[in-house]
């Protein structure tokens, strides 16, 4: 084997080598990007139901208003 094939080698290994600790950054990110929209969908969730509640308790206070502007103009 020459010394050019030898370091040709070598710079394969060290390619294949880079290529895989890409890869794996790869997956990690892929995970961490997983779990972070996962936390997104469970806080788009309880902002629904905040604003839910909200929207209900604004509806009582308009009602209940009505309910109080009538009985004072009899």
């Amino acid at each position: 084997m020459s010394a050019d094939q030898h370091t040709s080698n070598i710079e394969s290994l060290e390619n294949t080598s880079d290529f895989l600790d890409t890869f794996k950054q790869l997956q990690e990110g892929e995970k961490t990007a997983e779990k972070l929209e996962k936390m997104l969908d469970q806080l788009e969730g309880k902002l629904d139901d905040l604003l839910s509640q909200t929207q209900d308790v604004s509806n009582g206070g308009e009602k209940s208003n009505g309910k109080i502007d009538s009985m004072s103009d009899e």
